[in-house]
């Protein structure tokens, strides 16, 4: 939870992973919430060398964040409604 409520995550524009700070699961479901973890999840990647954190950590659990979002991608199909929980 502390990694979420790290200040520089909503000053750059993720705003439904950081709910992970305060509670815990946080649900994406639906094709259009997969776009909005999809738009955070590249945010998070984009700013990780300015995240200040335990980098092994921080590395290991966004490319984990990837990895899952996108074997969803892959698998889950098109006329579906797909649920991604995280927490």
């Amino acid at each position: 939870m502390e990694f979420w409520r790290i200040a520089l995550l909503q000053d750059v524009g993720i705003e439904e992973l950081t709910k992970l700070g305060h509670t815990d699961p946080v649900w994406f479901t639906g094709w259009e919430d997969l776009k909005v973890l999809g738009n955070e999840i590249s945010i998070l990647e984009e700013y990780k060398r300015q995240i200040s954190f335990n980098e092994e950590l921080k590395n290991r659990w966004i490319e984990n964040l990837r990895f899952c979002f996108e074997k969803l991608l892959v698998l889950a199909p098109l006329d579906s409604v797909p649920n991604f929980m995280i927490g």
